[in-house]
């Protein structure tokens, strides 16, 4: 029996040493220290996978925070707006009645000096 190691395991382990031994009936067969090392070197890997999966999954849950708070953000600055638009035209509808009030008023004294006059006049 051969154990053939794919050639990214073994560049991995960075071990240019031979793992196979002799059997008992010539075969080439791993040694008992070379799979222990290999265990060892690929349950770090699995290691390192599992801490960087938690790592992308924690920056993901960050990232679509986020992504919530500028959704957020932007709706708010659109309600802002609608809300600025809306006192602008209250402001706009403001001076426009004042005018109104000052034109009334106006009208108001003119009528009252005539109906004084006319009073005088009588």
């Amino acid at each position: 029996m051969v154990l053939i190691l794919p050639r990214r395991i073994a560049a991995f382990t960075g071990s240019h040493a031979s793992w196979e031994t002799q059997g008992k009936d010539g075969s080439s067969l791993p040694g008992r220290q070379s799979y222990e090392e290999l265990e060892r070197q690929l349950k770090e890997v699995f290691k390192e996978r599992s801490n960087i999966l938690h790592q992308l999954l924690k920056t993901s849950k960050e990232l679509q925070g986020i992504k919530v708070n500028l959704q957020s953000l932007k709706n708010d600055e659109v309600s802002i707006k609608n809300e600025v638009q809306k006192l602008l035209e209250l402001g706009q509808n403001q001076r426009e009645m004042k005018s109104l009030q000052e034109a009334f008023q106006m009208q108001l004294n003119e009528a009252a000096e005539k109906a004084e006059k006319q009073q005088a006049t009588a």
